[in-house]
């Protein structure tokens, strides 16, 4: 057995305990086939890098890089996305990628570059659906006209579904 930062290697027919590269605290087979990084860095694919690439996260604790769950191109942990790939939104307050936003959210382009494309950003609080910030489709209570909540539609409307709609005359 070879001791630490140095792996056996049969040279001349002669066994050898050769010198693992400083990129690696242990090593297997040759000096860059990392088994173990230093600290502050972390092994992927036996290498040791600084930091993980896009759809990896660095578990400190093992110093290991682990796999983002699909589709997320990276992540804070192994359930926890922070980006997402083009064709998902970004749901910030889940930590989701999703193909569609849930209730209470609507999906807008992000003009932040290097993060997700598609976001979804929070409804009004009256809103059960919206398509923008300040435009209900659906309210919580009540009815709604014209992207906005209402108790109840004004004189010669009706309501159906939600929504209030124009009387045809003679209308009470």
């Amino acid at each position: 057995m070879c001791p630490s930062q140095q792996y056996p290697s049969v040279i001349s027919s002669s066994l050898m305990c050769l010198n693992c590269s400083s990129v690696c605290a242990e090593c297997t087979g040759s000096p860059v086939n990392c088994a173990q990084c230093p600290n502050n860095t972390y092994l992927i694919n036996n290498t040791c890098l600084a930091v993980c690439p896009d759809t990896y996260f660095a578990d400190s604790q093992v110093g290991i890089c682990f796999g983002c769950i699909s589709p997320c191109l990276s992540c804070s942990d192994e359930v926890t996305c922070t980006r997402c790939s083009d064709s998902y939104l970004f749901a910030a307050a889940s930590g989701q990628c999703l193909s569609v936003c849930p209730d209470g959210y609507y999906n807008v382009t992000n003009p932040n570059v290097g993060q997700s494309k598609y976001v979804c950003s929070t409804c009004l609080p009256e809103c059960l659906t919206c398509n923008s910030a300040t435009s209900c489709l659906m309210c919580k209570n009540g009815v709604q006209m014209n992207g906005q909540c209402l108790s109840m539609c004004p004189p010669h409307m009706f309501a159906q579904a939600g929504t209030c709609f124009n009387c045809t005359l003679p209308c009470l």
